[in-house]
C-alpha cells in the first residue's frame, strides 16, 4: 500500500486546510473513499453573479481540472496510477450503473484517455473548452496532462484540440 507523504505540502490547492487534503488522500489510497468526480457546473461569472443567493448557479467548473490535478497528485505520490484510473473511471461506472463503461474489456466501449505524466503546464481558465472561464485553480502548475481522448473508440480530442463534431455525443442511460 502506497505511504502518504505527512510532512510534504501538497501544491494543489487546498480544499480547506492541508490536514483535510491529507484526509482525503489517505482516504482514497486506504479505500474509505469510494470515487472522484466533479459536478462540472460550467456557468459563466454572469450566471454567478445576482441579488438573491436563490438566483445564483451554484458549483464551479471542474471536467478541465479534475484530471490534471489528480495526475498532480500521481506525481507527488500521494497516490498510484491505478488508484486513480479505479477512482476515477471504474468505481464511477459501477457506482452510477454505467453499463459498458470504466474500463477496457471486450464488450465496453472503448473510451480512452491517454496522459503525459511529465507535461506540465499552468491552468489558464482562458483556455478552457466549456463556457466557464475561471477556476479556484487558475495559475496552479499542473504536472500531467490529457494528451489524446477517445470516445467509442473514435478520436475525439488531440492535444487539448476537440475533434468530435458537435452533437455527436450520446446521454448514457444506466
Amino acid at each position: 500500500m502506497l505511504q502518504l507523504k505527512e510532512e510534504s505540502p501538497s501544491s494543489i490547492p487546498p480544499l480547506r486546510e492541508e490536514r483535510h487534503l491529507r484526509a482525503l488522500f489517505k482516504g482514497l489510497v486506504e479505500g474509505d473513499v469510494d470515487l472522484v468526480a466533479s459536478d462540472h457546473a460550467p456557468h459563466t461569472l454572469g450566471e454567478k453573479l445576482s441579488k438573491s443567493v436563490w438566483d445564483i448557479q451554484p458549483g464551479f467548473p471542474g471536467l478541465e481540472t479534475t484530471l490534471p490535478l489528480m495526475l498532480t497528485a500521481v506525481n507527488e505520490e500521494r497516490l498510484t496510477l491505478s488508484c486513480l484510473v479505479e477512482d476515477l473511471s471504474e468505481r464511477p461506472a459501477e457506482t452510477f450503473g454505467l453499463r459498458f463503461k470504466g474500463r477496457l474489456s471486450k464488450g465496453f466501449d472503448g473510451d480512452i484517455t491517454v496522459v503525459d505524466l511529465k507535461r506540465s503546464f499552468v491552468i489558464d481558465p482562458d483556455e478552457f473548452q466549456s463556457k466557464a472561464k475561471y477556476s479556484p485553480f487558475k495559475g496552479f502548475k499542473a504536472s500531467g496532462r490529457a494528451v489524446k481522448a477517445f470516445v467509442g473508440g473514435q478520436l475525439a480530442m488531440d492535444e487539448g484540440k476537440i475533434l468530435a463534431r458537435p452533437g455527436s455525443g450520446s446521454i448514457v442511460l444506466r
